[in-house]
């Protein structure tokens, strides 16, 4: 058990999938077409078995974000299990990390109401697959990426969630968004970014 968890962690830590996916089982022609339209529709995929007419993808959920954290936390997993000066396992599987303690920096946002505006159709589209709040979050992060470019290793969110209401109450407002960053230690203090070419008009 604890070989095939250290080659577990090590996949995770090493390998990109981001561009190509995951493939449970032998690849077949059919599958890497379906892969192909998975990629286009899905942040991480990881299809179950690409024999079936519709396979699922078991990554669906998962951001990029949250890939590229698992990533991070599988190579600090990797180091402690060799270190042989600390019991690693109950590094791993017995205290509890909470998420104030696991990020460098922090930004607290209001959350917008749960809807998106009439005139963003990219939101009103995407609420159709994807709660409110999940669309509002995956907005709010493309934004914090390209304003921190490499400064952070990746961004997560830690939304404080409302509680019941009664039907014949008004919903309560929307709570707070946080935002933890992931410092780059390398590129974290950088005064100055070079901005984009002046003949291109829209990134400008």
């Amino acid at each position: 058990a604890y070989q095939i968890l250290r080659i577990v962690m090590q996949f995770i830590a090493d390998t990109e999938v981001r561009d190509c996916g995951i493939v449970f089982g032998q690849a077949t022609p059919d599958g890497v077409e379906g892969m192909v339209h998975h990629l286009e529709s899905f942040d991480i995929v990881f299809l179950d078995s690409p024999s079936k007419q519709q396979p699922l993808n078991l990554a669906g959920r998962v951001s990029h974000d949250a890939y590229e954290e698992l990533r991070h936390e599988a190579k600090r997993a990797l180091n402690l299990l060799s270190d042989s000066q600390i019991d690693g396992f109950l590094s791993l599987f017995t205290k509890p990390v909470e998420f104030a303690t696991k990020h460098d920096s922090f930004v607290c946002i209001r959350a917008l109401p749960p809807h998106p505006q009439k005139d963003n159709l990219t939101h009103a589209h995407a609420v159709c697959d994807l709660p409110w709040r999940r669309v509002q979050e995956r907005a709010i992060l493309r934004l914090m990426k390209r304003a921190m470019s490499d400064r952070c290793s990746f961004i997560r969110v830690d939304t404080k969630l409302c509680g019941p209401w009664k039907l014949q109450e008004e919903p309560p407002r929307a709570g707070v968004m946080t935002l933890g960053l992931h410092l780059n230690e390398e590129t974290a203090n950088r005064i100055i970014d070079q901005g984009p070419r002046g003949d291109e008009e829209e990134k400008a």
